[in-house]
């Protein structure tokens, strides 16, 4: 073999060969039939599917009433540290309460709101068709398909959290974000009359004690001026007398104190007031999503050219390569 030879073979084995042009070329029909059949396969599935509907709801963490903080201000001042549930009122809280357990096996289990369209007569996880005969099995994968479609952002800089779903049915998506919001403030409620109740006991606690040690220092009190009626004359028993009823003043302001505390407590533990402020409801949209066929169209077609293309161009290498390592054995 020449060295024209050999450097023919050589470039016929490589990606710059002039054949690999001309292969194209001459199969320019595949490389413009095969990626359009693809396009056109992706449009109609993409037709033949269900429209789906979005809806979204966002709202912000209420901020927390004053009450909290006076109770954590007079269990701070016997040394005990109480939450004010300030901290609990976070975005990222909301976000991970919106898809926890607790919150979405509410959601599949209980009735859905009813609507004229689309309304489900059962629950979501009868919508859902899970074909599993155990109940609790059925229950976990409504959740887990539930999780997956809802999307749950969190905006840390100005609070907002939002809830969305797609759902092929307007009114099942506005009735899915509904319950996901009523369920968070069924928790919320529970948790801030759980927390206050803990704290009405505390404070109850407290002013019984304050009481009685209320007591005691006023019956010294008395006890000092029963014994000395003519105090002013002494100078000792003047300072005593102004020590007793500081002491007194003292104790009267914390049982005052704890007094208001406990019925802010008292109030706080029935109450039933929304602890998020809504921005957004949840509405039933009257267009449906885009369905993005012509992006969709687009990169079918240039996905298919190029694997068409990398095939065109790389079989030939290949078999080639392999020829020559086939010659290269027969020749040994």
């Amino acid at each position: 073999m020449t060295e024209r030879d050999r450097d023919r073979s050589g470039r016929a084995g490589s990606l710059d060969d002039p054949d690999v042009v001309i292969r194209l070329t001459t199969h320019w029909r595949l490389l413009v039939a095969g990626p359009l059949a693809l396009a056109i396969v992706v449009v109609v599935v993409g037709l033949l599917l269900p429209r789906r509907f979005t809806v979204s709801a966002s709202f912000v963490p209420a901020v927390p009433e004053g009450g909290s903080s006076q109770l954590a201000g007079v269990a701070a001042s016997f040394g005990v540290a109480v939450s004010t549930g300030a901290a609990l009122q976070t975005p990222q809280l909301y976000a991970e309460l919106a898809v926890s357990n607790r919150v979405l096996r509410a959601v599949v289990t209980g009735r859905l709101s009813p609507s004229d369209e689309g309304s489900i007569a059962g629950s979501l996880i009868d919508y859902y068709r899970i074909a599993e005969s155990e109940p609790l099995r059925r229950r976990d994968l409504a959740v887990r398909r539930l999780r997956a479609e809802l999307d749950v952002q969190a905006n840390v800089r100005t609070g907002l959290v939002r809830v969305s779903t797609r759902q092929p049915s307007p009114a099942v998506a506005a009735a899915i974000v509904a319950s996901v919001l009523r369920e968070i403030g069924e928790f919320n409620v529970s948790a801030r009359r759980s927390r206050s109740g803990a704290e009405r006991e505390f404070v109850e606690a407290r002013l019984q004690i304050a009481r009685s040690e209320l007591l005691e220092t006023e019956a010294r009190l008395e006890r000092f001026l029963e014994r000395n009626r003519e105090y002013r004359g002494s100078t000792g028993l003047v300072f005593e007398h102004e020590r007793l009823q500081r002491a007194v003043a003292l104790r009267q302001g914390v049982v005052v104190t704890l007094a208001t505390a406990l019925e802010q407590a008292r109030i706080d533990e029935v109450r039933n007031t929304p602890v998020v402020t809504m921005v957004e409801l949840p509405e039933p949209p009257g267009l449906p999503d885009s369905r993005l066929l012509v992006f969709k169209a687009l990169a079918a077609f240039g996905l298919g050219a190029l694997l068409i293309g990398t095939g065109l161009a790389i079989v030939p290498i290949v078999r080639m390569s392999v020829s020559r390592v086939r010659g290269i054995s027969s020749a040994d």
